[in-house]
């Protein structure tokens, strides 16, 4: 009888210790964070030091290693206060590990992600077997029907419901790419000087734009006509090429344009080559 009782409390502790040991992997294998191939990737770093302008005293430097052991060297950006974050679009499914630290000495984040499956078609780019028309990155193709204008998707007094009600109208059209100003004009979120709050604006409807499979194409640029809308010196020019990049570049439904059509009437040449050099390094 007691060896029959002791057999049953060592079968019952066995299957607690295993449970217990399933839950504890469970709670690890789901706390793992898992992003989608051609999705976002985010982590926050906080960094309280007081500096006296964090957009050029302090980078926040990234290294991400891919699950095939190649390095990749990106950077975070500043979004206000004591807030960093760094922002990645994996290419390659599997293991990816990551490590920020700001040119300070500063700690920054480090860890690891697994990039998993999605049903985004890929980084739009121009096509991989066609190169005069857009594609996708990955090899998918694609088909583009654009509008161009419209409505003040971005500015301030725009509301959700009249957002809303153009881009119902323009899926059911089927656009699937807007080519509409973002910052420039009365009321809209300001590019420059750089404020944080302005860029989170435009990203709200970026993602709702991204979840209806849409892409948008910003015909005013990263300089536009407007010149008080641009920096007035390379250095400045710089960092609003890093800022713009490290917070919209892992958006894969976003077209980068340098200027609008008016750039050769305030940009030179060299100056243009230089700048579509850095947007694209």
């Amino acid at each position: 009888m007691c060896d029959h009782l002791s057999k049953q409390c060592s079968r019952y502790l066995r299957t607690l210790i295993c449970g217990a040991a399933l839950m504890a992997f469970s709670s690890v294998l789901f706390a793992a964070d898992t992003v989608g191939i051609w999705d976002r990737f985010e982590k926050s770093a906080t960094n309280d030091t007081a500096y006296a302008d964090p957009l050029r005293d302090v980078r926040l430097d990234v290294t991400y290693t891919r699950p095939d052991g190649k390095t990749v060297k990106f950077w975070g950006f500043w979004d206000g206060g004591s807030t960093w974050r760094i922002r990645y679009m994996p290419d390659m499914l599997g293991e990816w590990s990551y490590s920020a630290t700001f040119s300070d000495g500063k700690a920054g984040t480090s860890g690891s992600f697994t990039c998993v499956e999605s049903t985004i078609p890929g980084m739009v780019a121009a096509d991989e077997s066609n190169p005069i028309w857009l594609g996708y990155k990955g090899g998918k193709h694609g088909t583009f029907r654009a509008f161009h204008g419209g409505p003040p998707l971005f500015k301030t007094s725009f509301s959700d419901a009249n957002r809303k009600a153009f881009l119902d109208w323009a899926q059911a059209q089927k656009y699937n790419l807007l080519s509409v100003n973002d910052f420039q004009g009365s009321g809209f979120p300001q590019r420059w000087p750089i404020d944080p709050a302005n860029y989170r604006q435009i990203e709200g409807v970026l993602n709702d734009m991204a979840n209806r499979r849409m892409v948008y194409f910003p015909f005013g640029g990263f300089f536009p006509n407007e010149s008080e809308d641009r920096p007035s010196n390379d250095a400045d020019a710089t960092l609003l090429i890093n800022y713009y990049t490290a917070r919209f570049g892992p958006y894969w439904n976003i077209l980068f344009n340098l200027a609008g059509f008016e750039a050769e009437k305030y940009l030179s040449y060299d100056k243009i080559r230089a700048y579509g050099t850095e947007v694209t390094a």
